[in-house]
């Protein structure tokens, strides 16, 4: 099948320790979190239906960006997936779905890459696998609506936060940035998902000499 983006929400929240979104999904799906608490650290994210994300990767920045994953064991419609940080401010979010990705082997070994402070982009990952896509997420410092990079697909650019994707199918190195919002960037995490294998049928020659044979 090869890597699909699938669903998406983008949410924000201007004062409350949670945000909760609703996002349909697929069974054998892999569900990304990138999120962007103003007191955090995020202590859990969890789905409704299917429980705790596990948490993957920070910024480590004074304006940090967080990475959470989920692989959803059966599909669910509007599942509520409520994300909490350590108090009251600010918080926003992109929940995104990805379907074909390696279950076992997730992630690039070339990821992730995290970058903190003023600025964090461009911010740049090796990847080691042939067939991937790349996912980078930013925190911006002044940009309300950043735009995705030359060559990426957007996710969501809005409330100071621009996710975005660029499937590869070769390895490389990649250079992830931003059009709008270059170089305003606090926080940054980027990261590979690895494609997975093609199933690859057999071949079986005896039905074809199975009537030759019975003669």
């Amino acid at each position: 099948m090869g890597l699909v983006f699938g669903n998406k929400v983008h949410g924000n929240q201007g004062s409350s320790s949670t945000l909760a979104v609703t996002l349909s999904y697929s069974a054998g799906s892999v569900i990304i979190c990138d999120v962007a608490p103003n007191s955090g650290p995020i202590i859990s994210v969890v789905s409704t239906a299917l429980g705790s994300f596990t948490f993957y990767a920070t910024s480590g920045g004074g304006q940090p960006i967080e990475r959470w994953v989920l692989k959803p064991g059966s599909s669910q419609t509007s599942d509520t997936i409520t994300m909490t940080q350590s108090a009251t401010n600010f918080i926003t979010a992109d929940v995104y779905e990805w379907k074909g990705v390696d279950l076992t082997s997730t992630f690039d070994a070339g990821g992730p890459v995290t970058n903190g402070g003023l600025p964090s982009d461009p911010s740049s990952i090796t990847t080691v696998n042939a067939n991937t896509a790349v996912i980078a997420c930013f925190r911006q410092n002044s940009t309300a609506s950043p735009t995705a990079g030359s060559g990426f697909t957007l996710i969501g650019g809005a409330n100071f936060m621009l996710s975005e994707y660029q499937i590869l199918a070769a390895t490389q190195t990649l250079s992830c940035t931003e059009t709008t919002g270059a170089g305003d960037s606090h926080g940054s995490i980027v990261d590979a998902l690895v494609a997975a294998a093609s199933a690859v049928t057999p071949y079986d020659p005896w039905p074809q000499w199975a009537p030759l044979l019975s003669q």
